[in-house]
């Protein structure tokens, strides 16, 4: 009873998160990356739902920004001394400070920050600290096939109430999840139409993304009609792939943490969406709390 319990948390519950969130495989990923609270009620000597109970925070409030979330790293950018098209190409070490090359040829730094994705951060790092650099090598990322399907109002019989839903494995779905955008956010729909967003993809399935566009189409046209009776064609569908969509928290992470940790006294951070969750809040709840850190030191108080 109790093995049969713990298969169905596992397919009903983590199986459905692990690809529809993290559009990851539940047998890579390590619990106390990916979903702490989960990790946390799961080492409680109580039912799970109990431990969960316990743990619960306020609850999450969904929101954008009018005009798309882009508009977030443009205001932000307005007050910082922002550089384009100038990849840093080398990281040295000068001093008590840094040396970072560009095209434009090298420029000094007290502290120097890493938002860059993990192969990237490997590159710079290999010549000063080459366990770091590979670890930052390993860290895996989900493909993804992303498509937003706008459709006539009442060109469903079955639409997804709600947020949307997510699909276990042994399902056998194209898709590993869908969200309803247009009941989310129906400011960003034109009236009298919905607006679905689908998966594809993900670590268990990245030979999903080497379909042609056509057959991708297709496929989820056909899924959609049989899941939730959408008559006809869509109104405007945009598909857009992403080779690395989504870091795995895997046991690497906890490994990068103490490799990483000296190199903070030194004024070398680490603050990117592979490290401590990959989440717009826990993006932003880190590089929050790093600022803070950065100015405090600068201030002299810390």
């Amino acid at each position: 009873m109790l093995h049969r319990r713990r298969q169905e948390v596992l397919d009903k519950l983590l199986d459905p998160l692990a690809g529809g969130v993290f559009a990851g495989d539940p047998e890579e990923l390590a619990l106390e990356e990916t979903l702490p609270r989960l990790a946390r009620a799961a080492a409680q000597p109580l039912p799970l739902w109990r431990g969960l109970w316990r743990q619960r925070t306020a609850r999450a409030r969904m929101c954008t920004l009018q005009g798309g979330l882009q508009q977030l790293p443009q205001r932000l950018a307005r007050d910082l001394d922002v550089r384009l098209g100038a990849p840093v190409t080398a990281l040295r070490r000068d001093g008590e400070g840094w040396r970072l090359r560009t095209r434009e040829g090298w420029t000094r730094a007290e502290r120097v920050v890493l938002a860059l994705p993990a192969d990237a951060a490997a590159e710079l790092l290999h010549p000063l600290a080459p366990e770091m650099a590979d670890i930052c090598r390993r860290i895996p990322y989900a493909p993804l096939a992303v498509v937003s399907t706008l459709l006539d109002g009442e060109a469903m019989d079955r639409p997804l109430p709600g947020y949307g839903a997510l699909h276990p494995s042994g399902e056998g779905a194209l898709t590993l999840g869908h969200l309803t955008v247009s009941n989310i956010y129906p400011h960003v729909c034109p009236a009298g139409t919905r607006l679905v967003t689908s998966f594809i993809g993900g670590r268990r399935h990245p030979e999903s993304l080497e379909s042609s566009d056509a057959a991708l189409l297709d496929g989820l046209n056909a899924e959609l009609e049989k899941l939730f009776g959408m008559r006809g064609k869509p109104l405007a569908q945009y598909l857009a792939r992403w080779p690395q969509a989504l870091p795995q928290g895997t046991g690497l992470q906890r490994r990068l943490r103490g490799a990483a940790a000296p190199w903070s006294g030194r004024g070398l951070h680490l603050c990117a969406n592979w490290l401590d969750g990959a989440s717009l809040p826990d993006c932003l709840g880190k590089g929050r709390r790093l600022a803070k850190q950065l100015a405090a030191r600068a201030s002299g108080f810390a």
